[in-house]
């Protein structure tokens, strides 16, 4: 098994990359959620929080980068004085 994920990894993309590992952390929350919480999510829902997580994490790393425009920023980002901080995400977001 290890073998046949370092081969695929070698032949992806790093976007693809980011893609894949998102996905597979994103499976193993899902199994987490049914094993602890008996609970669980679709395909469709798990890779949607998966493809949602993975573009904020770009964002974030675009934001920290310095290359981000007004235009990829949020109001609250702009107005500041050049910190970024984190703030608590909306009620619901990550369920």
């Amino acid at each position: 098994m290890d073998v046949a994920v370092c081969t695929l990894l070698h032949k992806l993309t790093p976007a693809h990359i980011e893609q894949f590992i998102t996905i597979l952390w994103s499976l193993w929350k899902n199994r987490n959620l049914k094993l602890w919480q008996q609970t669980g999510e679709t395909t469709t829902q798990f890779i949607k929080r998966a493809m949602h997580l993975l573009e904020e994490w770009r964002h974030a790393q675009t934001i920290r980068s310095g290359s981000a425009t007004p235009s990829t920023t949020n109001e609250k980002e702009q107005h500041n004085t050049g910190a970024h901080h984190w703030s608590q995400p909306e009620p619901g977001r990550y369920v």
